[in-house]
């Protein structure tokens, strides 16, 4: 795996799907924009047109993420847990923003693993999932 300080030293993106990939938006060939502070919070550090992205990408985000609310409510009430098309539609939805939210790199793959494995945990104490 090629670390992130080689591939922001080489200047552009190689569009190959590295996994550090540094530019925005990820793994797009010839890309040269990047963040070089990942810990920058302050949103006037960018420019106008990327400020209105990151936000129409937290806004479809959040749209999804209520979708996917809609359809597991309506799975329950309906009793419709198996082959449903829409859940599945809705949760294909949902992870489509996520890896957006990688390619600009709003989120990380390492983070986010170290989540799940923070999850997973509380469930085996709190609930009969795993």
């Amino acid at each position: 795996m090629l670390s992130r300080e080689f591939l922001t030293e080489r200047g552009y993106c190689c569009g190959h799907g590295c996994k550090m990939c540094p530019y925005i938006p990820k793994h797009t060939e010839g890309t040269t924009n990047m963040i070089k502070n990942k810990k920058r919070t302050s949103i006037s550090r960018y420019g106008k047109q990327q400020q209105k992205d990151l936000d129409e990408l937290l806004v479809i985000t959040m749209e999804e993420c209520a979708e996917l609310i809609q359809a597991a409510s309506k799975a329950i009430r309906c009793a419709e847990y198996y082959d449903n098309d829409r859940l599945t539609e809705e949760v294909g939805d949902v992870l489509t923003m996520i890896d957006l939210l990688h390619e600009y790199d709003l989120v990380s793959w390492e983070d986010l693993d170290k989540r799940k494995e923070v999850k997973l945990e509380k469930l085996k104490k709190w609930s009969n999932l795993l």
